[in-house]
């Protein structure tokens, strides 16, 4: 008969409902993707995580945030052949290329099936209310999700058999740059010897050079490059800010402070009230102004988006 598992009656931290709220939105990525692609085609994590973050709607998901979901659920799945049961790995594919496999808990020769998410939801939640309640009590919320385990990464096997051929073509190419840069280093040599230049002579050249160069940029210009250089991510945030709220409304707003908030709290790299106030303001008057819009509402200023209007990514980076 099949095992019944039933989700556990506890009141979460809302830290860990955002974590059981995220295995959710993991798993429903991973079933589309088996869908379209078929049980055999591992998922890409570059492809996947963007789509986990959009029906999340918290924040980018990492790498960490996949490999605690997986290393939650494998370590509360029970042993046993349940045929119900989905196992989820990650596997090293080279090149940056980390890939979720799949594989039954069943005898051989069956064949694999979408997960079943609404049993393995049970699962992964049962699993963290349980290391939740049994955790030492002196232990905060943050130092205990830090605790939760990692499912680890495992390298294909077909990767480890051209390890060896990789690294063999990665030595030659290293001796051919070698070989280039001696016989440039023996030109540049050869091209400086010739007569010397006085003090003033010298003095003379690099005034000129001085003068010649463009004046170094500004402060505002500075800011300016820096913002210009992550509006794709924040283009990326406010689009899945805009498509999880208010569902079938065209134009959302949110308060100048609340959207420079959720875009610092947003990416891994840390990022200022002053260059998040400034990339949001360069969209609005000059990348995407049919996008997104500043407004006054009383002493307060929001940024409106305009869902029907938004620029493709190509749009974007032409603008830029």
């Amino acid at each position: 008969p099949a095992k019944t598992y039933r989700a556990p009656c506890s009141n979460l931290p809302t830290e860990l409902l955002d974590l059981v709220n995220l295995h959710a939105a993991f798993l429903t990525a991973l079933s589309i993707h088996y869908a379209h692609n078929g049980t055999h085609s591992p998922a890409d994590l570059r492809n996947l995580c963007p789509d986990v973050a959009r029906a999340w709607g918290k924040r980018r998901v990492t790498l960490e945030d996949i490999r605690r979901s997986i290393g939650v659920l494998n370590s509360s799945t029970p042993e046993g052949n349940d045929s119900r049961i989905s196992r989820l790995s990650l596997s090293d594919y080279g090149h940056g290329k980390i890939c979720i496999e799949i594989k039954m808990l069943a005898k051989r020769g069956r064949i694999a099936r979408p997960v079943n998410e609404d049993l393995l939801n049970e699962i992964f939640e049962r699993g963290l209310s349980s290391a939740w309640e049994e955790r030492d009590a002196e232990m905060d919320v943050k130092d205990f999700v830090e605790e939760l385990p990692l499912e680890a990464i495992t390298t294909c096997s077909s990767l480890i058999k051209m390890s060896p051929l990789l690294a063999k073509g990665q030595r030659r190419l290293e001796d051919l740059k070698s070989g280039i840069t001696v016989k440039e280093t023996v030109q540049a040599k050869i091209e400086v010897s010739g007569p010397k230049l006085t003090l003033l002579e010298r003095l003379r050249a690099k005034q000129l050079q001085q003068a010649n160069m463009p004046p170094p940029l500004s402060k505002a210009e500075i800011a300016r490059k820096a913002a210009l250089g992550r509006i794709d991510e924040v283009v990326a945030i406010l689009v899945i800010l805009s498509t999880s709220t208010s569902i079938g409304q065209s134009r959302i707003s949110f308060t100048l402070p609340t959207i420079i908030g959720k875009l610092r709290d947003s990416f891994k790299t840390p990022m200022s009230k002053e260059e998040a106030d400034t990339c949001i303001r360069l969209l609005a008057s000059e990348i995407a102004p049919e996008w997104v819009k500043l407004v006054k509402m009383g002493k307060v200023e929001a940024l409106v988006v305009n869902r029907d209007e938004r620029p493709s990514e190509l749009d974007i980076k032409e603008r830029v």
